[in-house]
């Protein structure tokens, strides 16, 4: 079995990793003790330049899934006006077809049929 094609990470998810991979990415208490005393240990100053960044990498990310879903959408839209044009042609191929089957009959060969005058019980 073939592996599925790996895609590639998000730009911002990418610059993320490449700020802060080592911060985040931590294994055991003592990686992550380490990175709190460093958050910590860091200016009031570098700690929001840190949380403004991730926050502007948070809005890139949910740009791009906001475009993401607008072509799907787009593409829903195509592929519904495909399907009903396939549809449409589909239906008058059809009735065309049906039409065509179907024997003329003679105008002589149909005879008139006097419908009865009360109907019967059952008919009720």
């Amino acid at each position: 079995m073939s592996n599925p094609k790996r895609t590639r990470a998000p730009a911002p998810v990418t610059l993320a990793e490449a700020f802060y991979g080592e911060c985040f990415d931590v294994r055991s208490e003592s990686e992550r003790d380490e990175a709190a005393g460093d958050w910590f240990g860091s200016s009031a100053a570098d700690q929001r330049y840190v949380l403004g960044h991730l926050l502007y990498l948070n809005l890139l990310a949910l740009e791009g899934l906001r475009r993401v879903g607008i072509d799907l959408r787009d593409q829903a839209d195509d592929f519904g006006t495909m399907l009903e044009t396939e549809l449409e042609e589909a239906r008058a191929e059809t009735a065309a077809s049906d039409v065509q089957d179907i024997p003329e009959l003679p105008s002589d060969a149909i005879e008139p049929v006097d419908a009865p005058d009360k109907l019967s019980p059952r008919a009720k």
